[in-house]
């Protein structure tokens, strides 16, 4: 089984961010799978360009020993929709 963790990609100002944020937030709490918040700022904009992300809310799904990309959006998503693109991804179960 991988290992995989979500990462997602976020700016304080943006709309879209905050109806996501609080879905992807409350998936992780009740499936409890790894996911790193990056939040767009000085400090973190190298992780931004090392990931290729230039818009935001940018979703990623990770396998964390490769480091191969399983699966990523881009936009808020309903949580129904949220829900299935993790399932279809391995990380929460089916």
């Amino acid at each position: 089984m991988k290992n995989l963790q979500i990462l997602l990609f976020t700016s304080p100002t943006c709309g879209p961010c905050k109806q996501l944020k609080p879905n992807m937030v409350k998936l992780q709490s009740q499936h409890q799978f790894k996911m790193r918040l990056v939040e767009l700022g000085d400090d973190t904009r190298s992780q931004f360009e090392g990931y290729g992300v230039r818009q935001v809310p940018f979703v990623i799904c990770e396998d964390v020993e490769s480091g191969e990309r399983v699966g990523q959006f881009f936009g808020a998503q309903a949580l129904p929709i949220l829900e299935d693109k993790l399932k279809k991804w391995g990380v929460i179960p089916q």
